[in-house]
């Protein structure tokens, strides 16, 4: 019974260890059907270079998914279902990488800083110091990963860190600059200067100007310039410099020996320009042409120049080619490296001239044309000429070709009396009538009133006490000029300016004031001027009212082609000479000398002789007085 009985404990213990390894198993095997199969392996990824030396090629990446069922993933998200990948990459940069099982993935990167496909830099110089019988060559080169340890080669075969060479002939060397990534550069340098010492000089020049060079010993056999451009040379020696620059001058003597000389040109600034013209007067569409004449210092010259017009409806202007527009003023400027100048240009259309409605004497010419109206007490002339500037003319007694001022001596031969009153006595003729006999003229007048160059200081007119002008020009020649020597009193200046216009400058007493004067009448290129009073008639209206009674003179200007001559033969006052003179169309009218001084002269058509306006000194009234100075009216 016993044995019965521990027999069944027994079976019980061993069934109650089988029904608990049961019970283990089952649960590990509901794990197995949790969680699946256990894995192999964590999942990872690697990525290593395979070529990690400095290169000039692509570079490999080696990349590796570790883990069940683990693959490869590219930055781009492509599986290469592949656990080990080789990518191939041609720029330096970080570079990243995916391991995967599908249901996860984790990163590795791999950062690429060895390519290097730009080769190195670098330049060959001679050391001088050995030209004579050799010279060294030295390598200069630089990378940015670096050379190798053997960077250098004269012959592309043998590679060492020397990078000097010694040559003894001249001829063209060329060398090799290898970095460690295996770029390689070729350099070159000729080498003509052994055997041939070269000696080499500095110098410094402007632009324009020249100088002779000299070889101290040795006979020249050549002379070279390596930039004309800049230095021209001829064969004796002699350079010009050109432009702004640097320039070689070589000097090859006979027995081989060079001489450079290293010329260095700096621009001469330009200081001040001078135009051909200042003051030009054209129609609408009519030209005229502009230049810069002269340019200060000598030897400086334009790099630029730009021309402006600040009015271009009035007229406009290309390369210094000026174009008349409408009427009107413009200022055209040209500008030389900064520097400018400038000139004034007046458009005008023409002004058909005033022409009385009957007239006695009429004349006509292609450039000249004129009226004379006798109005029983007056001549009235009306002038119209094409270019007033070339045509009105000033005459003395020195530039006439027909007659001159006596002296003393002869005048007491003649019968006269050597005193002031009789200075302007002539010979032959009265300087007006020989004036029109002797020229192209058609008119002539007394203009009295101004200063001539005589045999008497001052022999200017009739009575000489009234020689008061300080300035005269004739023809554009200053005869006269005394800014602080007194003069009398004075009376108002007129010329024609460079326009051909009347122009009144007025009177000026003090030095101050005459010297602006002065300054304005010659920036108008005056070409004659007048000394007399008053002015009658001042932009169209009267100017003076005196009663004064005399036999008169008067020019007056109607517009830039037209001027009449006023000539009494009886006695007129300013205001009744000034009132008519505005009924005739005059912008500007100026009283010339009268009295038994007044005279006109003038051609018939057709006929060489000259006839007379009768004069009033005396009872008879054919005698004038020898005037010694006129004007006149001229074709060209």
């Amino acid at each position: 019974m016993v044995n019965d009985m521990d027999n069944r404990d027994n079976s019980n213990e061993i069934g109650t260890t089988i029904l608990i390894i049961i019970v283990i198993i089952a649960i590990i095997f509901v794990i197995f059907l949790l969680l699946g199969t256990p894995s192999s392996g964590k999942l990872s990824c690697n990525a290593v270079l395979v070529n990690s030396l400095p290169t000039n090629a692509d570079v490999k990446i080696r990349v590796t998914a570790n883990g069940e069922n683990a693959t490869v993933q590219t930055n781009e998200g492509v599986n290469t279902n592949q656990t080990i990948y080789e990518a191939v990459v041609s720029q330096n940069g970080t570079y990243t990488f995916f391991a995967t099982d599908g249901k996860s993935k984790e990163s590795c990167t791999a950062s690429v800083t060895n390519i290097d496909k730009n080769p190195p830099t670098g330049s060959i110089s001679i050391d001088s110091k050995e030209r004579d019988l050799a010279a060294k060559l030295t390598i200069k080169a630089s990378d940015d990963i670096g050379l190798a340890s053997d960077a250098y080669s004269w012959d592309k075969k043998n590679w060492s860190n020397k990078n000097t060479l010694i040559v003894s002939s001249n001829g063209k060397y060329i060398g090799y600059v290898r970095d460690r990534a295996g770029n390689i550069t070729a350099l070159s340098y000729t080498v003509n200067s052994i055997g041939n010492p070269t000696v080499t000089r500095k110098i410094d020049m402007y632009t324009n100007t020249s100088k002779t060079l000299v070889v101290d010993e040795g006979t020249v056999k050549t002379w070279q310039s390596n930039n004309s451009n800049v230095v021209t040379v001829d064969q004796k020696g002699k350079i010009t410099a050109k432009i702004a620059g640097t320039a070689t001058v070589t000097a090859t003597l006979t027995n081989g020996d060079l001489y450079e000389f290293v010329i260095k040109v700096t621009k001469t600034n330009v200081k001040s320009i001078t135009l051909n013209q200042t003051s030009i007067k054209i129609k609408p569409k009519g030209k005229a042409t502009l230049s810069i004449s002269k340019i200060e210092p000598s030897n400086a010259s334009c790099d630029s120049i730009n021309w402006s017009s600040n009015n271009t409806k009035v007229a406009t202007v290309n390369a210094g080619s000026v174009t008349g527009v409408a009427d009107g003023t413009a200022k055209i400027t040209v500008t030389c490296d900064g520097v400018s100048a400038t000139a004034t240009i007046t458009v005008k259309s023409t002004e058909a001239p005033i022409v009385p409605t009957s007239a006695n004497i009429k004349y006509e010419g292609e450039t000249l044309k004129y009226y004379v109206q006798n109005k029983s007490s007056y001549y009235l002339t009306y002038i119209w000429m094409a270019d007033p500037y070339n045509q009105i003319k000033k005459l003395d007694s020195n530039t006439a070709k027909y007659g001159k001022i006596m002296t003393d001596s002869e005048l007491a031969s003649a019968g006269k009396s050597p005193v002031r009153a009789t200075v302007g006595e002539m010979m032959n003729s009265y300087i007006s009538h020989g004036m029109i006999s002797s020229s192209k003229a058609a008119i002539g007048y007394n203009a009295s009133g101004f200063y001539v160059k005589g045999a008497w200081e001052p022999p200017s007119d009739f009575y000489h006490n009234r020689s008061s002008s300080w300035v005269v020009l004739i023809d554009g020649k200053v005869t006269r000029k005394r800014i602080t020597e007194s003069d009398g009193p004075g009376r108002t200046i007129i010329g024609i300016d460079s326009n051909g216009d009347l122009k009144i400058y007025g009177n000026a007493k003090n030095p101050n004031d005459r010297e602006k004067l002065y300054n304005a009448i010659m920036a108008d290129k005056t070409k004659n001027t007048w000394d007399f009073d008053p002015l009658l008639v001042k932009n169209g209206q009267v100017n003076s009212w005196k009663k004064e009674m005399a036999q008169r003179q008067v020019i007056c200007q109607v517009n830039s082609n037209n001027y009449i001559m006023f000539t009494t033969i009886y006695n007129a006052c300013y205001a009744d000479m000034a009132d008519l003179l505005v009924k005739l169309g005059c912008k500007t009218a100026f009283n010339l000398d009268g009295g038994g001084s007044t005279s006109l002269f003038y051609k018939k058509p057709g006929q060489t002789t000259v006839t007379r306006v009768k004069c009033s000194d005396g009872s008879n009234r054919d005698s004038c007085r020898s005037i010694v100075e006129g004007i006149y009216f001229v074709e060209k």
